[in-house]
């Protein structure tokens, strides 16, 4: 996967949305021109640090503000001159709280979910896959 990161990062811009932290991000992917939003877009990497409110938990807690993935992407696209339409951003997710940023670029670009044989949650994901080696294929393309 991170072979394919790269090689797209080689053609495109490269942006990353996750709940992880920044340097777990970047220690994933390890692409020296990528643009990241962390901790559920509320670390953007070269600009906005809103921070996250974090605890010895399980599930994530988000301060009460006005922000999530979809405000993240749709601020990144706006800083990186990327919102018109000759760009197609493409997203794929398996995570529930990425809904947010399927449904801001719902016209816009691609979002696909990545969900289990017994995942019926509704999306608002432009296609659904089971696996994610099915949406790494898509990249191979």
């Amino acid at each position: 996967m991170r072979d394919i990161v790269h090689r797209l990062g080689d053609l495109h811009t490269v942006t990353v949305v996750s709940d992880r932290d920044r340097p777990n991000v970047k220690s994933l992917v390890d692409l020296d021109n990528l643009i990241d939003a962390a901790s559920h877009g509320f670390e953007i990497s070269g600009g906005k640090d809103l921070g996250l409110i974090a605890g010895k938990i399980i599930f994530d807690i988000l301060p009460p503000v006005d922000w999530d993935k979809g405000r993240a992407v749709e601020w990144m696209l706006e800083c990186l001159d990327m919102n018109h339409p000759s760009v197609l951003p493409i997203y794929i997710s398996d995570d529930v709280t990425d809904e947010a940023a399927f449904q801001a670029l719902r016209g816009t670009g691609v979002c696909i979910c990545v969900r289990g044989e017994n995942d019926t949650r509704m999306t608002w994901a432009d296609y659904t896959v089971k696996t994610l080696p099915k949406s790494v294929l898509f990249y191979q393309c």
